[in-house]
């Protein structure tokens, strides 16, 4: 399971579902393309280790105090989430079909438009060399080219 952390929605969780005052202006993201119609609040932040996920379910979001713990860490909202079977992920690393990249404080921070998203993603391809930085510079289309 994974999210797509640079499309914001430009919706907020207090535009979807009634959610407490200090969750309500919490950004959704477009997490993926899995049950798209889902809403998922996640706890994210960043560690010595990397990334630590924490999936918020009803008790941790049932009082004030564990709230605020979760705010601290950062709180992000998805619509979707990007799934695979089992073995699946890890053939299509094999084949190439992923850039793996060591995750970084920076990619926790929530883009505000779906353009910084955007330029978010180009900085990362760029990071890994000249052909993953040609491959973001290509039109979605590339008939278009």
């Amino acid at each position: 399971m994974g999210f797509i952390l640079n499309r914001p929605s430009l919706r907020e969780l207090g535009e979807l579902i009634e959610s407490q005052e200090n969750l309500s202006k919490t950004p959704v993201f477009e997490g993926g393309p899995v049950e798209q119609n889902n809403l998922i609040l996640a706890g994210l932040r960043w560690s010595d280790h990397g990334v630590l996920f924490h999936s918020l379910g009803d008790e941790e979001l049932s009082s004030e105090e564990n709230i605020s713990i979760h705010a601290k860490a950062g709180i992000m909202a998805f619509t979707g989430y990007a799934g695979w079977i089992g073995g699946q992920l890890e053939k299509e690393i094999a084949e190439g079909s992923w850039h793996l990249v060591p995750p970084s404080p920076l990619m926790l921070i929530p883009v505000q438009t779906p353009e910084e998203g955007i330029q978010r993603w180009k900085e990362i391809m760029k990071r890994l060399g000249p052909w993953p930085h040609l491959l973001a510079l290509a039109p979605d289309d590339p008939s278009l080219n």
